[in-house]
C-alpha cells in the first residue's frame, strides 16, 4: 500500500519511479527492475474491482500519476 499512499499524496502530479522505489524498499535492498510496474498492475486491478473513480496513469520512462478516471465514450 506504500505505492498507493505515495501516489495519493501527490494526486494529479507525476511521481517518479525512483521515488516509488525509495518509498517501497529500504536502503541496501535490490528490488527487481519490474517491481514498480508489478505493484502498479496490482493496484490498477484492485482499483477497478472496487469500482474506484481513480486511475493510475503511466508516464513511460518517468513515473506514474494518480488521477480521476476519465469516462470513455463509445
Amino acid at each position: 500500500m506504500v505505492v498507493l499512499e505515495t501516489l495519493l499524496r501527490r494526486v494529479e502530479r507525476v511521481v517518479e519511479r525512483s521515488v516509488l522505489l525509495d518509498q517501497r524498499y529500504g536502503v541496501g535492498e535490490n528490488p527487481p527492475l519490474n517491481a514498480v510496474p508489478i505493484h502498479v498492475h496490482h493496484l490498477r486491478r484492485r482499483l477497478e474491482e472496487a469500482g474506484a473513480t481513480l486511475e493510475i496513469v503511466t508516464f513511460r520512462g518517468i513515473g506514474y500519476m494518480a488521477a480521476a478516471r476519465r469516462e470513455v465514450r463509445q
